[in-house]
């Protein structure tokens, strides 16, 4: 019904002319070249169906999780009582000879609402490794046990060894019984114990979309072979590769410069997302050999999963012609994965995130507003669908604090309110920016009280950051030009780098930065401020006012002289305020 009514719309609407953009947040370089994906699990050796069953307790000698340093954003400590509270994980290890193995750790993470922001329930910790024992059979092996905290729903589970991920991306559920053993010499891992067909396939899965990744070829979004061939000594060699190219993988880049070529790989990647896919081929093997609720949650995840792909790629794209719309709507999710969903009170991220990015292309192409677009979803799904949609949108919503108010009164999930009243709380026009410490130059610490009595405005960037490059030098750099001197207004700059060397020497060659700019390093896109605010994705701005209260986090010009009338008309109040100086807080370390 859903698709109809859209049908019949756009033959009303004038599509290529809307001026409606999908504002999703690239990341660096995404703006040309198409990143495939489902990340592979790395360090994953083969897997068997054979060993023992244990029985589902703990051993008294074998430490259990350590609760106190592992509780994730928001939540309270779990309390730990018995196996059928969480899942029971135990690791042996078997290590070179005379060799004692590495520590092991495990990172739980469920409730997930937005994995980009840290929407989450996460839980992690190491696991103590004690020798075997020859009265219980583990002689010459090191073991491990946990009960793993999770009261409802799926989990996505990584194991560590070190820093070296043994598994990754697996969903287990409370009562899971999980016994992996480890030959360090070999690097095999095996799945035993009562619960290994699930976890063996989860592998298999991951292994056979890395597999059906490898048919295509990368490409480049380009709008001719010169802007990516500079040289004809380029374009000569583009041109032998492709006489000679045969279907299938090469591992060539593609220009893709006609629209039907881009709209090729879109139904290319749309097909992919079939029931022929090799992972759903594999994973209707399993359907009567393993629970139908762990079933129908992997067929969501990988069916979201593999229709991001092509999602993005329609993003990436940024046309707005009768196609590409007639493209969207002739694969919208519908069908059997309704059935499913309506089973469901939680979702996969990637479930969320795919209807979210749906649902904001129909609004690009359609003028339909995303709210309405969503109504048609089940209750639970709606509800947590549009929360993900105010995460990644509330900057650019001049009604952001109305809409959240007004969701958080409908959705019946806990987890999911406490996210949306954290931004309600934190992170609107009116919420004082928090005092945390940067560090300048010379590696002192920099907190943002310092900045009272002015008009802050940040600048978010990254190095190597082709969008940020172009901010800075169009219009951030411009206005300190013009501004700089100014007394009651603030430029500062702080990276998103991790690497402080890096961070240096982007300095040096002065793209995002000026003599009248002051230049912060945060240490990475963890730093509290950086994820309390969004800023995970780069060029992003914040404006704050005298009292480093939150000013304005998103809906900014789209050119220079519309910056310039913003920051002269927010002066103009800061003038009519007139703080008291002497008001201005000193920090004291």
């Amino acid at each position: 019904m859903k698709k109809l009514i859209l049908i019949c719309l756009l033959g009303y609407l004038c599509v290529p002319t809307s001026t409606s953009t999908a504002q999703v947040a690239d990341p660096p370089g995404a703006d040309f070249l198409h990143r495939s994906m489902p990340p592979v699990s790395s360090g994953v050796g083969e897997t068997h169906r054979g060993g023992d069953t244990r029985p589902d307790i703990l051993s008294p000698e074998i430490g259990v999780v350590n609760t106190d340093d592992s509780v994730g954003q928001g939540n309270e400590k779990p309390t730990i009582q018995s196996p059928g509270n969480g899942i029971h994980l135990r690791m042996e290890v078997a290590p070179p000879p005379g060799q004692t193995p590495e520590a092991l750790s495990f990172r739980l993470s469920s409730h997930e609402l937005d994995l980009r922001y840290d929407y989450r329930t996460l839980y992690h910790d190491s696991m103590k490794l004690l020798e075997g024992q020859f009265l219980k059979g583990t002689m010459g092996l090191w073991e491990a046990e946990a009960l793993l905290p999770i009261a409802d729903g799926f989990g996505r589970l990584d194991l560590f060894q070190g820093k070296r991920p043994l598994v990754q991306d697996i969903w287990v559920q409370p009562g899971d019984s999980i016994r992996i053993s480890l030959d360090q010499s070999s690097g095999k891992i095996l799945f035993l114990g009562p619960d290994q067909d699930q976890l063996r396939l989860q592998v298999e899965l991951q292994d056979l979309a890395a597999a059906w990744e490898q048919t295509t070829n990368p490409i480049i979004l380009t709008s001719s072979m010169e802007r990516v061939l500079d040289s004809p000594e380029a374009q000569a060699s583009y041109q032998e590769i492709s006489d000679n190219y045969v279907p299938g993988w090469n591992r060539k880049m593609e220009l893709l410069i006609q629209q039907e070529d881009r709209l090729g790989r879109a139904r290319f990647l749309f097909a992919g997302t079939e029931d022929s896919h090799p992972v759903f081929r594999e994973l209707a093997r399993f359907e009567d050999l393993i629970q139908p609720a762990i079933y129908d949650w992997l067929w969501l995840y990988w069916k979201a999963k593999l229709r991001m792909q092509a999602l993005e790629f329609i993003y990436l794209n940024k046309s707005f012609d009768v196609e590409w719309a007639q493209l969207l709507m002739e694969n919208l999710l519908e069908g059997q994965a309704m059935d499913r969903i309506k089973k469901q009170t939680e979702f996969p991220m990637e479930l969320l995130e795919s209807l979210y990015l749906e649902n904001l292309l129909l609004e690009g192409y359609t003028e339909i507003d995303f709210d309405h677009l969503t109504e048609s979803l089940p209750e639970h799904l709606r509800q947590q669908v549009q929360a993900f949609f105010l995460v990644r949108q509330y900057k650019d919503l001049a009604d952001s604090e109305a809409r959240i108010s007004s969701l958080i009164t409908e959705v019946e999930n806990p987890h999911v309110v406490m996210y949306l009243k954290e931004i309600l709380m934190g992170n609107l026009k009116g919420k004082e920016f928090m005092n945390e410490p940067f560090w300048n130059e010379k590696g002192e610490q920099v907190y943002p009280e310092s900045w009272n009595g002015k008009l802050v405005f940040l600048d978010f960037w990254l190095s190597g950051c082709g969008a940020c490059m172009a901010f800075a030098k169009n219009k951030f750099l411009p206005l300190v030009e013009e501004f700089g001197d100014h007394p009651d207004i603030l430029f500062v700059t702080i990276t998103g780098d991790s690497d402080r060397e890096l961070w240096e020497s982007t300095l040096e060659k002065k793209h995002f930065t000026a003599l009248h700019t002051l230049d912060l390093f945060a240490g990475g896109v963890t730093h509290p401020a950086l994820k309390q605010y969004h800023i995970q994705a780069f060029p992003e701005q914040l404006l704050l006012d005298s009292g480093r209260r939150i000013l304005q986090t998103g809906d900014f010009p789209t050119t220079l002289e519309g910056w310039r009338q913003l920051i002269l008309a927010y002066l103009d109040d800061l003038s009519s305020t007139d703080p008291d100086p002497d008001q201005t807080p000193i920090h004291t370390p």
